[in-house]
C-alpha cells in the first residue's frame, strides 16, 4: 500500500497502526502546491493506497471494514480500516 501509485512519485500519505485499525492521513509535507493548489491529486493518491492496502489485506486474509467518520473526516482526508486484530510484526510487512 505505501508503494501506490500517485503524481510525480510523492507518495503523500502517512499509516497509523493500532491494533483493530489502520488510519490513512494525508502528509501535506509532500503536497505540492504548484502542481496541485486544490490539493485533489494528493486526496486521490490517498484513494490509491487505500484501495492498495484493502487488496493487500484481502489477500493475507484480514476480515475488514472502510469507515470514513464524517464529512470533515473526508475533507482531512482521515480514512480508517477497521480490521481483524493485527499486531506490528512483519504480517503488516507485505501491504
Amino acid at each position: 500500500a505505501t508503494l501506490a501509485p500517485c503524481p510525480y512519485n510523492t507518495q503523500p500519505w502517512k499509516f497509523s497502526i493500532t491494533s483493530r485499525e489502520i488510519q490513512i492521513h494525508p502528509d501535506l509535507s509532500r503536497h505540492l502546491s504548484v502542481m496541485d493548489p486544490e490539493k485533489r491529486e494528493l486526496y486521490i493518491s490517498l484513494g490509491c493506497a487505500l484501495e492498495n492496502l484493502t487488496i493487500a489485506m484481502e489477500n493475507q486474509g484480514f476480515n475488514k471494514t472502510l469507515i470514513v467518520d464524517s464529512l470533515s473526516g473526508i475533507k482531512r482526508g482521515l480514512v480508517r480500516v477497521w480490521c481483524d486484530a493485527i499486531e506490528k510484526s512483519d504480517e503488516l510487512e507485505g501491504l
